[in-house]
């Protein structure tokens, strides 16, 4: 897999790795000396696209560093992201997580180059049926919902935000992150596909901490919310609750609602047992 950023008045096609050994080939820098007028300036490095197996040659890439550099309309397009490829790299990317753990994916880790194949197997299926995809009404409709605001540092995602007011109000817990999750996987031929969104697969709230009698009343509530998983800590401390889980993808809303109501419940209890 090879990159292309921009940076200042430079255009770049990078290499770099990607998880484990699907990147099917190693990149150099490609510089162009100058930088067109029309194309502008940024004040930081900023990704462009990134080349997958077919696309990684250098031609190809010289091709569209000139067409970018050189094609304003073509420019506009990049940089909405409704190219054609951008809508099937944006797809490949944002389902890729699902081969590690898939029976193909299990397989293909005990096979030398497997993991490359599998990854090509499934960029060259996404680019066979993206547009087809994009173009469907459930498609439209979750990238709406899920990319309806900007992600940003210091917020919380508004849909999520109650849940994580509300356990930040129960006496000695602390979160640290959270994320409301995507609204919902899209069906297609017989897949479950996630829709290119900065939400993570899975709704969760992470504890920064919380004093272990509370963790006790955690475990006692939660079989009343099925929509919430436990997931316990790690390392020193097991008895501690590290997230609290959406149970799949499709039982974000269930979640969001199920986490508050869970809170409450426990600020309910620790309330009673104080007096």
């Amino acid at each position: 897999m090879r990159h292309a950023w921009t940076s200042g008045q430079r255009f770049s096609g990078r290499s770099t790795g990607w998880p484990r050994s699907w990147a099917p080939c190693r990149g150099r820098t490609s510089t162009p000396t100058s930088w067109p007028r029309a194309a502008g300036r940024f004040d930081e490095p900023r990704r462009l696209r990134s080349f997958y197996f077919g696309d990684a040659s250098e031609r190809h890439i010289a091709h569209f560093v000139h067409q970018y550099a050189t094609d304003r309309a073509y420019r506009a397009e990049v940089d909405a992201g409704t190219t054609t490829w951008a809508v099937r790299d944006a797809l490949f990317e944002r389902n890729a997580h699902a081969l590690v753990d898939s029976p193909a994916g299990l397989a293909a880790s005990g096979r030398r180059g497997g993991w490359a194949a599998l990854a090509e197997t499934w960029w060259r299926w996404i680019g066979a049926h993206a547009a087809a995809i994009a173009a469907l009404p459930e498609y439209r409709r979750l990238q709406q919902l899920d990319t309806a605001q900007d992600p940003h540092a210091t917020e919380l995602d508004p849909e999520i935000a109650a849940s994580v007011v509300a356990w930040n109000d129960v006496p000695g817990v602390v979160t640290r992150f959270s994320c409301q999750g995507v609204s919902g996987t899209l069906a297609y031929e017989g897949r479950r596909l996630l829709v290119p969104s900065y939400h993570e697969p899975l709704a969760y709230i992470q504890f920064a901490r919380h004093h272990e009698p509370v963790a006790s009343l955690v475990e006692e509530l939660a079989p009343a919310y099925p929509d919430v998983a436990l997931s316990w800590g790690v390392g020193t401390d097991p008895r501690c609750i590290h997230r609290l889980l959406s149970v799949g993808s499709d039982h974000h809303v269930g979640f969001r609602a199920a986490s508050a109501q869970l809170a409450s419940a426990v600020l309910a209890r620790v309330r009673a047992d104080r007096g």
